[in-house]
């Protein structure tokens, strides 16, 4: 007989000491510990802008009609609820995710318990992990398994590998793969020949999902194993030999991680060399306008970083150019997906002028579209890009950024 997942739970967590002192969950991967005091944070570290957007984020969210854009509705909250899980203001991601009428409030809820566990807040973790496994029950499908996987990454993080693997039978093979996935991940820095064994096998399987999670490996292992060259480059030349294997945009992602990632070490010459590596990729295929732009702004970013400042800020004033000419031929809807990376770009490369330019050009483009959907997707993307970056808008925009919340109404 089958267990049901809501008395299955307190058996994967039972154990014989309580769960902040027994020795299995002594700490996670990331070497958090558990305590009796709570070490959540709130939002009072946020700037009042923030809260702002935020809150008109998910107001603008929380617009879509339930009847018939529950599906919408829910996929735009969730987008709101991790800018605030970025931004560290768990009890507003909380609130918010209360707010979700589907299957991603459990979801969420699996999210919350996450940050909670590597916070250490034990008094609390049992609760949403309950209330995770008690929407997972009236879920379908992959959206039930999606929610169970979600749980067993958090007892996975905590050690309880075998109690992860028991809520993991009968996951559909997407979810089992990103959990077997998030095993070799979090698995220690000194057990990388059996972390690039599995990476090497989901290489030579070559399905598109086990690529995406060998190539998050490969970064992982990249950073782990930075200082050692001979064992950083063969994790290099690992990832670049299998770029193929997957779609242009995610090796060029996965390229500029590393390079990131050798930025975060100090080594400018090897993210510069990475950086050489990309260009040439990008150079090599033909590119819509939309999809070019937030590719080439990221880089630019990288270059940024990487010291090259007038080389970086030249890509970005000819993106801004590129984007100018070719607006015409963009649908309208694609716009934003364009102009708030290049916004995002040049805030993180220092020109806040340029930055607020384009966001108020994001939104006279997204109020272009008759139809509130479109519309409403392009504010919470703008409202939570600059809510996460910390950009603080002019009283007079924030005052055209609500009323165009305010007005969003049908057609949808």
């Amino acid at each position: 007989m089958r267990i049901p997942l809501r008395l299955l739970l307190p058996i994967l967590l039972a154990s014989s000491c309580p769960l902040s002192s027994c020795s299995d969950v002594q700490a996670s991967s990331r070497g958090h510990r558990f305590s009796q005091a709570p070490t959540i944070a709130n939002d009072a570290h946020l700037e009042s802008s923030q809260i702002q957007l935020l809150k008109l984020s998910y107001q603008a969210a929380s617009k879509f009609p339930i009847n018939p854009h529950i599906k919408n509705r829910s996929r735009a909250q969730e987008l709101v609820v991790r800018a605030c899980f970025e931004l560290d203001a768990p009890e507003r991601a909380l609130a918010y995710i209360n707010g979700i009428s589907n299957w991603r409030r459990g979801a969420g809820y699996a999210d919350y318990a996450a940050h909670l566990a590597k916070h250490g807040d034990s008094l609390r973790l049992r609760t949403y992990l309950d209330k995770a496994i008690e929407s997972a029950e009236t879920a379908e499908d992959w959206r039930k398994h999606r929610i169970q996987a979600k749980v067993a990454r958090v007892l996975l993080s905590l050690g309880k590998t075998e109690r992860a693997s028991a809520l993991s039978v009968g996951l559909e093979p997407a979810e089992a793969l990103a959990l077997e996935a998030t095993r070799v991940l979090e698995s220690k820095a000194d057990e990388l020949a059996s972390r690039l064994a599995w990476v090497d096998g989901a290489f030579e399987a070559g399905d598109l999902d086990q690529v995406q999670w060998a190539l998050t490996a490969c970064v992982r292992s990249y950073g782990d194993h930075y200082k050692d060259e001979e064992v950083r480059e063969s994790i290099y030349e690992r990832a670049l030999n299998s770029l193929h294997k997957a779609p242009r945009v995610i090796g060029l992602k996965t390229l500029m991680d590393m390079a990131e990632v050798c930025l975060e070490n100090e080594d400018a010459t090897s993210a510069t060399e990475i950086l050489e590596q990309v260009n040439r990729m990008i150079a090599e295929s033909e590119w819509l306008p939309e999809d070019l732009i937030p590719l080439e702004a990221r880089t630019a970013q990288v270059t940024y970083a990487a010291g090259e400042r007038d080389l970086a800020m030249k890509k970005l004033a000819g993106l801004t150019q590129l984007y100018q000419a070719k607006r015409s031929r963009i649908v309208d809807i694609f716009r934003c997906e364009a102009l708030v990376p290049l916004a995002e770009a040049f805030w993180k490369c220092n020109d806040p002028q340029m930055a607020h330019k384009l966001y108020s050009m994001a939104v006279d483009e997204a109020l272009v579209n008759p139809n509130a959907r479109p519309r409403a997707n392009d504010l919470i993307r703008i409202g939570c890009s600059m809510a996460v970056l910390g950009v603080v808008p002019g009283a007079e925009w924030l005052e055209t950024y609500r009323q165009a919340v305010e007005q969003l109404d049908g057609p949808w």
